[in-house]
């Protein structure tokens, strides 16, 4: 989340490529936010309310692709050089 924050302000062409990647990451997850949550939330350290932030932003994230229908992948207007 911060680090998309980031790359939003500063290059936004970094910021859809890491989206595409947290996306990818999302599915790899199966969308399970208990395994979200263990391989991208926890390793952070951070305390108790910033993890739950952290979480819902993910799991936002996830709801999205769902109500898009992109659970199995990139759709392919989204596609590089296609």
């Amino acid at each position: 989340m911060d680090i998309a924050q980031a790359k939003r302000r500063e290059n936004v062409a970094e910021y859809i490529l890491y989206l595409w990647q947290i996306e990818d990451l999302l599915r790899a997850l199966q969308f399970s936010p208990e395994a979200v949550f263990s391989q991208l939330v926890a390793p952070r350290n951070l305390g108790e309310e910033q993890q739950l932030v952290y979480l819902q932003w993910y799991m936002e994230l996830a709801d999205l692709l769902r109500q898009e229908g992109k659970e199995e992948q990139r759709s392919e207007e989204r596609r590089v050089g296609k």
